[in-house]
């Protein structure tokens, strides 16, 4: 039976008693009092004896219990009247909790109708143990954040006993960390607490077990218990720490893209979000160390991703920092230095300078050429370096000054090698070495020491008379093995005479061309050979010339009649000659004789007989011109016989003349011999024909001797090898001065073979033959400066020395002073950014003598650049309360382009009560800045703070540049929210209607966001039976009627609130609603 079907039979049970009482049927009434669970048949009490009846009354009236459904607890005997238990009573079923438990019976007799009332008293047994509904109990606290003297309500144990036998007390098994705490409540109920002794930290023990024990105190006590496992919760309250606080690795240069160097490794205590880590390169790495290497954010692998070049630098170090996932975040950081370690990757590297770009070919030996830099950005044995050149050229090196010089090693001649490629090989002896070569181009300057060559010693040149004027006659050619000027000719004809006449009245040479032209007509019969002096010189200084010799030949034409001699010189041509009569055949009657001044075929002459009397009686020989009879002439009727005779030549065309002979035929004739001064009479004068004679003489010994000197001289050549004077002798007879001029000259290898003989017409003033070796004397060392061509000026030289862009703000005075002067603005941060030293090289070149100067111009700094922070307002953010005092937070370092003392040599910090600033050097000088906490933050107090740091240089004046620092302090949630009470007296009228509100509790929270959100909850120590009448809103924490409320059940209620936020760990707070339930009359 429960509470309220108790409390209907009551009421029953009170209305049937009166009107009973007022009828007068009830008699008396009875009190029992009985234990729970006794066994069937139990003695409970004699009706009949205390209520004074007798046997005799019983048997008459016949006892008997009444219907209630308590009687089937118990039964009466109805003949003695005893009452004993019949079933087996359960107080806590019957009675619940009550404190009190009575079943009533009604005892009822026929004869007379009597009734007799029975209560009887159920008395509790200990009986039942208490018990928890929920024998494992997780209960979540927060590390470090959940304070000492915190109390979190544990559940009540339920015992169904009452008084003694009920839960009396709780235990606690011993444990540093928590304590136990009973409260009595109005109802006497005892509501344990679990009270926090120390600060509870997860990274030292994650789980707490206790034991809460319930224990009654019956004759034989009974107890209960649950286990309480209470889990701390983690927050972020530890940093990741790395293995090292700093990592020194080396690492080789030229390692390829994604290598990793190093796999960084940094735990943390937290777990879950606040134990995942996440890597990054903090403000204090430098943007060219991020251009350099890279890192895996979730391996914390750090790998490289540009080309490192220990010639670039050889130091480089790494701020790493490690982050976790927590709220808020939490981070640790360690240093990477990275030593690089040199490789030999580079080859040395050649620059050639030279004043010149031409070397005459005359130049003496050891004249400097060129300056030869090599250098190698490698270091130690890879920096060293060994140099080679081309063997087998007439070139050496010197080391000179740290430099290395090209002189000459051999005597040049253009002529053989106009060019020479010297190819230079410069080898470091790292391992294994590197080799680099360049080619060196020098060509040899032509210097005026080959005379004109003449293609021909002489030249035969033939022209047919009567020519005109201007006929070519032949062309003269020569080359010059030199160039340029030095090979430009010029034609010309020695100055001669001939026939008393001027050479140049004969012919012309055109000076370019070499072309020989006739300056009148030639006569063959006046003149058959003209020998002339042909001078080709060339434009070199000094001039150098040679001669030819040239025979011009005048060819005979047909332009001359046969001439018959000793004819009159009235022009007739009629001859008389008389023959006698008695000529036998063969007799000559005549010879005619003829010349022809021409010559050749042109003077071969023939005779013929053209026309005649008798054909039968004369014949000419056509060779001779003789004429005889053919026959007797006694039978000849005709005494005078014409006979024309032609004389013709072999010319071509032909010429001839014709004589006419008037033959007498005497009878006797008398042989006489023509008179001496007939014959004169009738040739041709005498002065004539022997000039005639004199020039075929002359002419046929000419072309003679002409010959034979050409015999002569082309023997001489094949005996000589081919190798010319540059000078033609025409004959042996030729003046013996000018062989004397020709001087050899021999020139050796450095092995002593004959390199080459060089034969050269000098002055007759000049030494004689030079046979041994000609060398100039010298020594190794003493080398001669030559003045080059086209030297530059020093200022040309000045931009040319140096390959780098920052040669060209220097300038050498183009003065005679060799003042070195600024040409342009030098900005050394423009020129060596951040490096130390600052230093522009060049190479000065002086003419006279060649030689090469390394200058080295240091560019010293100025303060004329501010320390700059790359952002204007830092923002840190730093969590209250955890961080701790003496926690340390990077700031970022300030740039400053000057270097020394006029880089950045302090920071300031404006004061503040909570901070103070730290200043460390790192390895490479740089200085970096860290701020310090100096008090614990408290959000509640300040959300930010604003700080000023400044950076300083020692300049005269100095110069500072500065950021904001902005201190935003995060929330973690540390404030548990208030009730306005901790208890709330609420009345509440019966039978209110459900939903009506009955209290709206509020509490205030100082954290914000999701810390300062609220959620309401009926905590362990409300009961069901309030749960099943009450409602409570989770978001409003506004309380209403659920169930119809009853005074009679119950007039009180207690209501354990417990408010939550949303914060990571949650906190919570509670309080107490009291219920005073007022009674409503119904009737």
């Amino acid at each position: 039976m429960n509470i309220q079907s108790s409390t209907k039979a009551w009421k029953w049970q009170v209305v049937f008693l009166f009107l009973c009482y007022s009828w007068g049927w009830v008699i008396g009434q009875l009190h029992y009092s009985i234990y729970e669970e006794l066994q069937p048949g139990t003695f409970v009490g004699n009706i009949m004896q205390d209520l004074g009846l007798t046997p005799s009354d019983i048997i008459k009236g016949r006892l008997q219990l009444g219907p209630e459904s308590n009687s089937r607890y118990f039964d009466v005997d109805q003949g003695s009247g005893v009452l004993t238990v019949k079933n087996r009573i359960d107080r806590e079923s019957l009675c619940g909790s009550s404190r009190s438990c009575f079943l009533h019976l009604d005892a009822v007799t026929e004869i007379p109708v009597q009734l007799f009332s029975v209560e009887i008293e159920i008395l509790d047994i200990n009986d039942n143990s208490p018990a928890f509904s929920n024998t494992n109990r997780i209960l979540r606290i927060t590390e470090l954040v959940t304070i000492p003297g915190v109390q979190f309500p544990l559940e009540i144990a339920q015992d169904a006993d009452i008084g003694m036998n009920s839960v009396t007390q709780y235990r606690l098994n011993a444990n540093p960390f928590f304590s136990l705490s009973v409260k009595t409540r109005k109802d006497g109920t005892l509501m344990p607490e679990l009270i926090l002794e120390k600060i509870v930290d997860r990274e030292e023990k994650k789980e707490h077990k206790l034991i809460l024990t319930a224990i009654d105190s019956g004759e034989q006590p009974r107890s209960g218990s649950s286990q309480i496992s209470v889990i701390v919760l983690d927050i972020n309250d530890n940093a990741p720490v790395f293995d090292e606080s700093l990592y020194r690795i080396s690492l080789l240069e030229n390692a390829p893209p994604k290598t990793v160097i190093i796999t960084m490794n940094a735990t943390d205590l937290d777990e879950g979000d606040n134990s995942e880590i996440e890597y990054y390169f903090d403000d204090h790495t430098s943007d060219s160390a991020k251009r350099l290497f890279d890192i895996n954010t979730k391996t914390g692998e750090i790998f490289i991703k540009g080309l490192v070049d220990y010639e670039d630098s050889h130091y480089w170090e790494l701020s790493i920092r490690a982050v976790d996932k927590g709220i808020p975040e939490l981070e640790g950081r360690c240093i990477v230095q990275v030593e690089i370690q040199d490789i030999n990757d580079n080859p040395p590297e050649i620059i050639f300078t030279s004043a010149t770009n031409a070397v005459p070919e005359d130049a003496a030996l050891g004249t400097v050429i060129g300056f030869l830099v090599v250098t190698d950005k490698d270091s130690g044995k890879n920096g060293e370096i060994l140099l080679e050149a081309s063997p087998n050229l007439p070139f050496k090196f010197h080391h000179l000054k740290n430099r290395h010089s090209l002189v000459t090693d051999g005597w040049l001649d253009r002529e053989k090698h106009a060019q020479y490629e010297i190819i230079v090989t410069a080898s470091d002896l790292g391992s294994p070495p590197l080799h680099t070569q360049t080619k060196i181009t020098l060509k040899i300057s032509d210097v005026n020491d080959n005379p004109p060559v003449i293609q021909q010693s002489a030249y035969n040149a033939f022209i047919k008379e009567n020519n005109e004027s201007g006929s070519l006659l032949c062309t003269v050619s020569a080359s010059d093995l030199d160039e340029g000027v030095n090979s430009e000719l010029t034609y010309s004809v020695v100055e001669s005479q001939i026939d008393g006449f001027s050479v140049s009245s004969f012919v012309y040479i055109n000076s370019e061309s070499g072309k020989i032209f006739a300056q009148r007509s030639f006569d063959y019969e006046h003149t058959q050979v003209l020998n002339i002096t042909v001078k080709v010189e060339d434009s070199g200084s000094p001039r150098l010339s040679s001669n030819a010799s040239v025979f011009i030949f005048v060819l005979d034409v047909n332009d001359n009649y046969p001439t018959v001699l000793y004819l009159d010189n009235s022009g007739e041509r009629i001859h008389q000659p008389k023959i006698p009569k008695s000529a036998a055949a063969g007799y000559l009657v005549t010879k005619l004789s003829a010349v022809d001044k021409d010559s050749g075929r042109n003077a071969w002459l023939h005779y013929r007989l053209v026309d005649y009397t008798n054909s039968r009686l004369f014949q000419v020989s056509e060779a001779s011109g003789e004429i005889r009879t053919l026959q007797g002439l006694e039978e000849v009727d005709i005494l005078e016989q014409k006979l024309v005779i032609s004389v013709s030549d072999h010319g071509e065309p032909s010429m001839s003349t014709t004589v006419t002979l008037l033959v007498n035929i005497l009878d006797s004739v008398v042989n006489e011999s023509p008179k001496s001064q007939d014959l004169l009479t009738n040739s041709m004068p005498t002065s004539d024909m022997t000039l005639y004679l004199i020039i075929s003489i002359a002419a046929i010994s000419l072309v003679s001797l002409i010959t034979f000197f050409i015999l002569i001289w082309k023997c001489l050549k094949r005996e000589d090898g081919g190798s010319s004077c540059g000078f033609c002798v025409p004959s042996k007879s030729g003046p013996k001065h000018y062989m004397d001029h020709y001087k050899p000259t021999l020139f050796l290898n450095n092995d002593g073979t004959l390199k080459y003989m060089e034969v050269r017409m000098v002055p007759p003033e000049t030494q004689g033959p030079c046979y041994p070796t000609c060398y100039p004397s010298t020594t190794e060392n003493d080398f001669t400066f030559m003045k080059p061509l086209d030297f530059p000026h020093l200022k040309d030289l000045a931009s040319e020395g140096d390959a780098s862009s920052s040669n060209t703000m220097v300038n050498g005075s183009s003065q005679g002073n060799g003042d070195l002067v600024v040409k342009e603005r030098l900005d050394r941060e423009t020129l060596c950014e951040s490096g130390v030293s600052c230093s522009v090289t060049l190479e000065i070149i002086t003419e006279e003598p060649l030689e090469l100067f390394g200058l080295e111009i240091e560019i010293l700094d100025i303060n004329d650049n501010s320390p700059k922070f790359s952002t204007n307002v830092q923002t840190i953010r730093i969590l209250e309360a955890l961080a701790s005092p003496g926690t340390r937070f990077p700031l970022e370092s300030a740039q400053d382009l000057d270097m020394g003392t006029y880089g950045v040599s302090q920071y300031m910090l404006t004061s503040s009560p909570y901070f103070k600033l730290s200043v460390k050097k790192r390895k490479d000088g740089t200085m970096i800045p860290e701020l310090i906490v100096e008090k614990i933050l408290d959000r509640e107090e300040q959300a930010s703070h604003k700080l000023l740091i400044t950076a300083v240089d020692d300049g005269k004046p100095p110069k500072s540049g500065t950021s904001e620092i902005n201190v935003i302090v995060l929330d973690i949630n540390d404030n548990a929210h208030v009730f306005y009470h901790s208890i709330y007296k609420v009345t509440l009228r019966e039978n209110t209607t459900p939903k009506t509100s009955v209290l709206k509790l509020n509490v205030t929270d100082l954290d914000k966001g999701l810390n300062g959100v609220i959620e309401y909850f009926f905590d362990y120590h409300t009961l069901d039976s309030v749960k099943y009448f009450f409602y409570l809103n989770q978001q409003t924490g506004e309380i209403s009627a659920k169930g119809v409320v009853d005074y009679e059940g119950t007039d009180f209620y207690e209501i354990s609130i417990r408010a939550k936020d949303k914060g990571i760990p949650e906190m919570d707070s509670r309080c107490v609603v009291f219920i005073e339930i007022e009674d409503v009359l119904w009737f």
